[in-house]
C-alpha cells in the first residue's frame, strides 16, 4: 500500500524441488544476515501464489486475512520485505533499495524452489513485481499488478496524494497530520498506528461502509518496525520514475487489476496495461485500493480466470 509521502543474495535453485510445507512460518536469510519473514498458507499440493505487499514499509499483515480466499485453490506465500514487519529491522539506508527488494524476492523464490512463479503485487508491491519481471522474466509464470503504484511519478503521485484526503475537511486533515507525526515517538507505537489508520484509511475506500469488513490489520507488527524508514529509502532514490518502457519486450503474461474508485488514478493503470504487450486489464467496479475487502468475489474471479488462462 502506498502512503501519500511515498506510498543481493540468491540461493542455488534445486534440480529436485522440495514441497512447500503448508501452514508454515519462518525466515529466509539473504545478504549480510538480513532475514525475511514468511508465512505459508494453504495446502502444499496446489500451485503457489506469492503475495508482494505495498508500502514500501508496510508488511504482509494488511493482506493476510482479506486475501485468505486464495488458499482454497492455491498455496499462498506472504513475506515481509526487508526492514518491514517481522523481517530484520534496518537502520542503515544503504541496506534498502528497489534493487535489493528485487534480489530479496528472487532469494525467496529460490528458497522455496519455485522455478515459475505466480506473483501478485499490491500497490507498491505491484511495482516491485514489475521490476522483478523485467529482471527475471524466465522465473515468472504469471504476474498480477493489483492497485498498482503508477508507472510514472508525474503526474499520478500528486493526484493520488490529493485524492487520499479529498473527502476530509480542513480540521480532519489537521487531525490526520497530527496523528501521523504522533507515531514517530509514541510510547505505544501500535496504538498510535491504529489511531492514525482509523482515520487515514477512509481515503483508500470507494465505499467507506466496507471498512468495517476489513479483517487484516495494518498495524499488526512488532512496535519497533512501525517507525521504519523503508519508504523513503526505497522510493526516494527512484526520483521521477517512468516505467512505461520497463516491460515493453516482456513475454510474461500480466494482469493489471484496478478498482474504479481507487485514489490511484485509473488512467495510471491503463498506462500500465498499454505499456505491456499482451497484458490483460480487469477493472473492479465499486472498489478502491482494497478490492479484496470491497469486492472480494469480483477480485477472486478475475484472479482465477487469469491464472487459469481464460
Amino acid at each position: 500500500m502506498l502512503l501519500p509521502l511515498l506510498f543481493a543474495a540468491t540461493v542455488a535453485l534445486s534440480a529436485a524441488p522440495a514441497p512447500i510445507a503448508a501452514a508454515d512460518t519462518g525466515h529466509v536469510t539473504v545478504d549480510a544476515g538480513i532475514q525475511l519473514y514468511y508465512n505459508v498458507q494453504g495446502g502444499a499440493q496446489r500451485d503457489t501464489i506469492v503475495l508482494v505487499h505495498g508500502g514500501p514499509g508496510l508488511s504482509s499483515s494488511y493482506l493476510e486475512r482479506d486475501l485468505d480466499f486464495l488458499t482454497t485453490r492455491h498455496t499462498v506465500i506472504l513475506y515481509d520485505q526487508r526492514g518491514s514487519g517481522r523481517s530484520t529491522l534496518i537502520t542503515d539506508s544503504t541496506k534498502v533499495s528497489a534493487a535489493l527488494h528485487v534480489a530479496d524476492l528472487d532469494a525467496l523464490l529460490r528458497h522455496f524452489h519455485i522455478a515459475h512463479a505466480n506473483l501478485y503485487g499490491h500497490s507498491w508491491g505491484a511495482g516491485l513485481v514489475a521490476l522483478y519481471v523485467a529482471e527475471h522474466p524466465a522465473t515468472v509464470r504469471r504476474a498480477i499488478l493489483g492497485s498498482s503504484i503508477p508507472p510514472r511519478r508525474v503526474p499520478y503521485m500528486a493526484q493520488f496524494s490529493a485524492r487520499l484526503t479529498a473527502w476530509a475537511d480542513s480540521a480532519t486533515k489537521v487531525s490526520i497530520n497530527t496523528l501521523s507525526r504522533a507515531q514517530r515517538n509514541a510510547a505505544d507505537p501500535v496504538a498510535a498506528c491504529r489511531a492514525y489508520w482509523r482515520l487515514f484509511i477512509v481515503g483508500y475506500y470507494a465505499d467507506t461502509s466496507a471498512i468495517r469488513r476489513m479483517r487484516s490489520d495494518v498495524c499488526d507488527n512488532p512496535p519497533a518496525s512501525l517507525s521504519n524508514r523503508v519508504n523513503a529509502w526505497t522510493l526516494g532514490p527512484l526520483g521521477n520514475w517512468d516505467w512505461r518502457g520497463l516491460l515493453a519486450q516482456t513475454t510474461v503474461r500480466v494482469l493489471v487489476l484496478h478498482g474504479d474508485g481507487d485514489p490511484i488514478p485509473l488512467e495510471a493503470a491503463r498506462e500500465w496495461a498499454a505499456s505491456i504487450p499482451g497484458s490483460q486489464m480487469a477493472i473492479i467496479k465499486g472498489a478502491g485500493h482494497w478490492p479484496m475487502v470491497e469486492r472480494p468475489t469480483e477480485l477472486r474471479e478475475a484472479i482465477e480466470a487469469f491464472l487459469a488462462g481464460r
